[in-house]
């Protein structure tokens, strides 16, 4: 068998097993949904079926890719392609780099794909206020964590960077990659951890 990679416009990636795919009728590449074309933010292609992981269930595909072994090395074939472009990871306006599966990066617009939420939350020394984003334990389910990270390095725009525990960030459920007023900024919102964890202007976690 061989990896099959598939590749959503946003620039995330995730792969199958060519032998779990063959001849599996309940995974498609989908266009439409109940005969009507894909919502914005899986158009043109959705990758769905049972079985499948939620993180490998992939919208706004860009690019299919076949790894197939060939006399002891890796070739790589395109298979879909659909006139869109990926997101360069220099081009993010916010990434998940180090020990993970996928280095990963966002925009705005990719992670209010993904589930929103809001939460009421008290900051050490500003009070209490509600905050938008997309829970960590998410985005963290999508890149994978790998097996051995014990810190976060989360880094600002300006320079500033702050290390916390992953396992303290993994105990706390309403931990998010807050949204705010200005497109494509991002700040942390980490209840029951102290202020500094709080960054503001937040453009990358490295995971160590």
């Amino acid at each position: 068998g061989y990896d099959v990679h598939i590749v959503a416009s946003d620039g995330f990636e995730t792969s199958v097993w060519s032998d779990d795919a063959d001849r599996n009728h309940d995974w498609v590449v989908a266009m439409l949904v109940d005969d009507a074309p894909l919502d914005e933010k899986n158009f043109p292609l959705k990758f769905v079926g049972a079985g499948l992981e939620k993180k490998q269930m992939v919208g706004g595909i860009a690019m299919i890719k076949l790894f197939v072994p060939a006399a002891g090395e890796t070739s790589q074939t395109d298979l879909i392609e659909p006139p869109t472009a990926t997101v360069d990871l220099s081009d993010a306006q916010f990434s998940i780099i180090g020990s993970v599966d996928a280095v990963t990066g966002f925009t705005e617009e990719s992670l209010r794909a993904m589930d929103v939420v809001t939460i009421t939350a008290e900051h050490p020394k500003s009070g209490t206020a509600d905050f938008e984003g997309v829970r960590l334990s998410e985005l963290f389910e999508l890149v994978g964590i790998k097996s051995g990270s014990t810190k976060l390095l989360i880094t600002a725009d300006d320079g500033f960077s702050a290390e916390v525990s992953l396992a303290e960030v993994k105990t706390c459920t309403d931990c998010l990659l807050g949204f705010t007023e200005t497109p494509g900024k991002f700040k942390m919102v980490m209840p029951g951890l102290p202020s500094n964890t709080w960054v503001k202007g937040v453009v990358s976690i490295e995971v160590k």
